[in-house]
């Protein structure tokens, strides 16, 4: 009886050392797929604008000043129709401090200069309108300041989602959502 099982271990033991190897076999068939994970860090992308001067523009027929922020890469239709949030803010103090963009502010007795934004896929317009409708200076000459500074922030709906009381009109609010995405990009444009 003892022999017998003896016998029966190393033939068992047998079988399966030689299964060890040999060639391989077919691809078995795929698996499910898993859970969807968390919104991952390319859903908030910074830009940084340095604009000086000479590029911006005066509009005839709107009465305004404008320039064009690109490329913005992260602003795609997909993005915008996904409900994704564009924040746009300038400073004219080397970063010291920032307005975000829509901004009105007083500049004479009866004057007001306004900030706006016009947004398409890969470009931010920024606006600068004076409530008289004369042909101002350009707005680096007005502040004194050449360049402005403008920051583009993306950042995708998810992200919106997961920081519901976070106020994307507030620069330094907005930045802390930025830095606490792991792998956030900074384009220096």
């Amino acid at each position: 009886m003892k022999t017998l099982r003896l016998l029966s271990l190393a033939t068992v033991l047998a079988f399966v050392f030689a299964g060890c190897s040999g060639p391989t076999g077919p691809q078995g068939p795929a698996g499910a797929n898993g859970a969807n994970g968390a919104n991952g860090n390319a859903n908030v992308v910074s830009y940084l604008y340095n604009v000086s001067t000479g590029a911006w523009t005066y509009d005839n027929v709107a009465l305004n000043w404008y320039v064009h922020l690109t490329p913005v890469a992260a602003l795609t239709s997909g993005f915008i129709n996904a409900g994704g949030v564009v924040s746009v803010f300038f400073s004219a103090n080397s970063g010291t401090s920032w307005n975000a963009l829509p901004y009105t502010e007083v500049v004479g007795a009866s004057i007001t200069a306004s900030w706006s934004i016009n947004m398409t896929t890969d470009l931010v317009q920024v606006n600068y309108a004076y409530s008289d409708q004369a042909m101002h200076n350009d707005p680096c000459t007005e502040y004194g300041a050449s360049p402005l500074q403008f920051s583009v922030t993306c950042i995708a709906a998810g992200i919106v989602k997961k920081h519901p009381s976070t106020n994307w009109s507030n620069y330094y609010e907005v930045q802390k959502v930025v830095n606490e995405e792991n792998g956030m990009k900074v384009i220096n444009q």
